[in-house]
């Protein structure tokens, strides 16, 4: 979209008043009252469409810094930086933000109706560009930027936290649109109005109702495009079970009604390598393009320092790809933050303060997190679901992902998502939701070499089992390893892993082969062909 596109989403005009409005733009001449007038005489029959469009354009029409400097004493530090701080919130719509007892800044992007935060660093290298370059040309010290950054952090004009983010039922498209999901699924697009900049909207998702495959798909029609067919028989064959698939549906339709903490759930994607998942979190991230997002590791997220986490607090989704296997220092931390409770921000170089986490979790791994010694309540946050196929080299698509998000295919699947929305609130349960010991079973067929071992070899309860020696275990995973190219780990933590799995007991027993109790695995046949 070039930068006149964005004043006339949507709006249909004559090309004749089109080009007229077209020229002033890029002449950057203000669109007055006195010129409104004149063109609404000429063009009585959009008289809204051209006040619409003046709007758009002065929302992003900054005063020159000259002009908004004019009269202001240069020599004057002081006066100088409350003068450009006035400039920053006035004309730039960088505005003081109170969380907590911190001060953020956040900056209004006309284009996608949205604010973001920025840094106030980043404000401050704004600063030496525009003062010092010409024509303001003045002598930029660092008392000024002192001065500036108290004015800036102590301005009496606060917007609080609180007052960002639409509600929960309400969704902003990428042409400027809002829906309301709380709408009938069929008046979605009568019920629909433009974002304002004091919506306060924090994210927007790319897509709009401006295909025919929006409206198609709600109406239950079939959508002709090739791509957007193409999606669906993606999602269909990288998630080939219905109940999981349907569960990945609901989770977007989640997402779309951001920022929510109805369910507190993470959803893990597991499989093997080149099995789509991946592609699947591409295809997420893209639709989400418009929006806050974050990229987090597990890991990260269990520092003992929270530095990584104040992103959570306007992010709609965090997703970690290809997930780290280091230990998890803080286990509580990722619950709370899934759960969405309040925990304390501790970036770096900034104050600390409380902040509640909204982002929801989307991971793809051939592993599931690290959970030695996890509790219940850790296994329950999370919807697992597989990607169990591997895409051979002869049937990969080098440029699937372009194919994959079009527009048409982001359209259709934002009415997907809003589909899953409405069968999750109906519901009101994801379709697939594990308790914490179907998880962890689902889990080691996931897990590292001893987990494969385990689930390769290992049986509990046969004809033939019997009490083996925790030590004579060891020895067969090793062998197994050996065979399999597996990396293999100590005795010391494959027993206390092993001990971990749902289906092994360790307990000291008559071994089969000795008279006397040693540490064993108790009950169990090992289903390999050779012997150590």
């Amino acid at each position: 979209m070039n930068n006149n596109q964005m004043f006339f989403q949507d709006i249909e005009i004559p090309d004749g008043l089109r080009e007229t409005l077209e020229k002033a733009i890029e002449n950057k001449s203000r669109l007055g009252e006195g010129y409104k007038m004149a063109l609404k005489d000429q063009y009585p029959d959009h008289k809204n469409e051209i006040d619409i469009i003046a709007k758009n354009f002065e929302e992003t029409k900054e005063t020159p810094i000259e002009d908004f400097l004019q009269g202001t004493d240069k020599e004057n530090k002081t006066k100088l930086a409350h003068a450009y701080a006035d400039y920053q919130i006035q004309e730039k719509n960088t505005i003081p933000v109170l969380i907590d007892s911190a001060t953020l800044f956040f900056r209004y992007q006309p284009e996608a109706k949205t604010w973001k935060q920025i840094d106030l660093e980043i404000i401050h290298k704004e600063l030496d560009a525009d003062l010092s370059s010409r024509p303001v040309n003045a002598t930029v010290t660092q008392h000024l930027h002192n001065e500036f950054d108290k004015k800036m952090r102590h301005n009496g004009d606060y917007t609080k936290w609180e007052k960002f983010g639409l509600k929960t039922s309400q969704v902003l498209l990428k042409n400027g649109d809002i829906l309301d999901l709380e709408s009938n699924i069929g008046e979605l697009e009568k019920d629909r109005r433009k974002a304002k900049k004091k919506d306060y909207a924090l994210n927007a998702v790319n897509a709009s109702f401006q295909t025919d495959i929006m409206e198609d798909y709600l109406h239950g029609q079939q959508s002709e495009s090739k791509y957007a067919t193409k999606l669906e028989k993606f999602i269909t064959e990288t998630i080939p079970d219905d109940l999981e698939r349907e569960t990945f549906q609901q989770f977007l339709g989640h997402l779309l009604a951001w920022p929510s903490d109805r369910f507190e759930k993470a959803l893990l994607i597991l499989g093997p390598t080149d099995s789509g998942k991946s592609t699947l979190l591409k295809v997420v991230k893209h639709f989400f393009k418009h929006a806050n997002t974050s990229e987090i590791s597990f890991p990260q997220l269990g520092q003992d320092r929270a530095y990584h986490v104040d992103s959570l607090k306007q992010s709609v989704i965090n997703f970690d790809q290809d997930m780290s296997n280091k230990d998890i220092k803080r286990r509580s931390r990722i619950k709370k933050c899934i759960s969405k409770e309040s925990i304390f921000a501790d970036p770096k170089m900034e104050k600390g303060y409380d902040m509640k986490p909204v982002a929801n979790f989307m991971i793809a791994s051939n592993h599931p997190p690290e959970h030695r010694g996890a509790d219940q309540a850790f296994y329950n946050r999370f919807l697992t679901i597989e990607a169990p196929e591997t895409i051979s080299e002869d049937d990969k698509d080098r440029n699937l992902l372009d194919k994959l998000t079009t527009e048409e295919c982001m359209d259709w699947l934002l009415a997907w998502a809003i589909d899953g929305y409405e069968s999750l609130m109906t519901q009101n349960r994801f379709a697939l939701d594990r308790d914490h010991m179907e998880t962890k079973r689902k889990w080691s067929n996931y897990g590292d070499s001893v987990a494969q071992f385990i689930n390769e070899v290992v049986e509990r309860g046969t004809e033939n089992s019997k009490n083996i020696r925790t030590v004579e275990t060891y020895e067969y995973y090793e062998k197994w390893c050996e065979d399999n190219l597996e990396e293999k780990v100590s005795q010391q933590k494959f027993i206390s892993r092993a001990s971990d799995h749902p289906i092994l007991t360790k307990s000291r027993r008559v071994p089969y082969d000795e008279a006397s109790s040693k540490s064993c695995f108790v009950d169990i046949e090992l289903q390999c062909d050779y012997t150590v």
